[in-house]
C-alpha cells in the first residue's frame, strides 16, 4: 500500500516523460543529442529507447530512408 502512495504522488504525465528522457540521455528535448543513451545502455536498448522517444516527440517517421553508407542513421531510420 505504501508503494502505491509513492507512485501516486510526484510528477504527472508530462513531467514523468521528460524526467525519464533526461535519465535516458535525451535531455528532454526532441533535438537533444542521443550520445548519452548509448553510454548507459546496450546498443539494442539504446536504439529501442531512441525509437520510442522519437515516436513520442516527433510522431511517425516522415524522412526519406538514408543511404546505406551510414549504418547508424540507417538503424535509427529502421
Amino acid at each position: 500500500m505504501e508503494t502505491m502512495a509513492r507512485i501516486g504522488s510526484g510528477l504527472s504525465y508530462p513531467g514523468r516523460f521528460y524526467a525519464a528522457a533526461v535519465y535516458a540521455g535525451f535531455g528532454g528535448s526532441p533535438t537533444a543529442a542521443s550520445r548519452d543513451v548509448a553510454s548507459k545502455f546496450s546498443n539494442d536498448a539504446a536504439l529501442i529507447l531512441y525509437a520510442l522517444y522519437q515516436q513520442a516527440t516527433v510522431g511517425p517517421c516522415n524522412i526519406p530512408k538514408p543511404r546505406g553508407w551510414s549504418p547508424i542513421e540507417q538503424s535509427k531510420w529502421t
